[in-house]
C-alpha cells in the first residue's frame, strides 16, 4: 500500500515541528493594478497589460467613445455618378439611445429625416436605410482620418422606382 502525503498530513507535520512555508506564484500578474473604464477588461498579451474594450469605446483605459471624434459640424463635398458635384453643410451627433451609434442630418444634400449610422473604431457605417421613406435608400461606410480631422465616405444612394444608382464619394472636413 501506498503512503500518500496529503495536503492534511502537512499542515499536521507543519504544526508538529513549527515549520514555516512560503508558497508564490511563478507567473506575475501584470494586470494586477490596471484599471479599464466602461466595461474594458485588463489583459495579459505576451507580458504587456493592456485593456481590450468594448465595442463602442476606445483609448488605453476604454474611457473614450469612438463616435466621440466623429460628433461635430463638416463641409462636405461629393461627387455622384447620378447627381454630379455638391458642396454643403452635414452635422454629425450623438445618439441618445446607443454608444455606438451617430444621426446625420442633411445627408446628401437631401434627405430631411437624419441618416443613422454605426461607429466603430475610425469606421462609420450606414446600414441600408431610407430616412425620408421616399424610395431613395443609402448606404455606404466611411473612414475618419485624425491628422487631417476628415471623413472619406464612399455610399450609394438607389431611386427605387427606376433602380438607378448614384454612387458617391464625398470627404467630411470638421468645421
Amino acid at each position: 500500500m501506498k503512503n500518500v502525503f496529503s495536503i492534511k498530513n502537512f499542515a499536521t507535520a507543519v504544526l508538529a515541528f513549527g515549520l514555516i512555508f512560503s508558497f508564490t506564484s511563478c507567473e506575475e500578474d501584470v494586470c494586477k493594478d490596471v484599471l479599464c473604464a466602461a466595461t474594458g477588461v485588463a489583459t495579459d498579451i505576451n507580458g504587456t497589460c493592456s485593456c481590450v474594450c468594448d465595442s463602442g469605446y476606445e483609448g488605453t483605459d476604454c474611457a473614450t467613445l469612438s463616435r466621440a471624434k466623429f460628433v461635430g459640424t463638416y463641409s462636405v463635398a461629393d461627387a455622384c455618378s447620378a447627381s454630379g458635384s455638391a458642396a454643403y453643410t452635414v452635422t454629425i451627433t450623438a445618439s441618445a439611445t446607443d454608444e455606438t451609434r451617430v444621426l446625420l442630418s442633411n445627408f446628401w444634400d437631401f434627405y430631411a429625416a437624419n441618416v443613422v449610422a454605426t461607429v466603430e473604431g475610425n469606421t462609420i457605417t450606414i446600414a441600408s436605410q431610407d430616412p425620408d421613406n421616399d424610395g431613395f435608400p443609402v448606404a455606404g461606410t466611411g473612414t475618419y482620418s485624425a491628422s487631417a480631422n476628415t471623413i472619406t465616405f464612399n455610399y450609394t444612394v438607389t431611386e427605387t422606382a427606376t433602380s438607378q444608382n448614384d454612387v458617391c464619394q464625398a470627404t467630411y472636413t470638421k468645421q
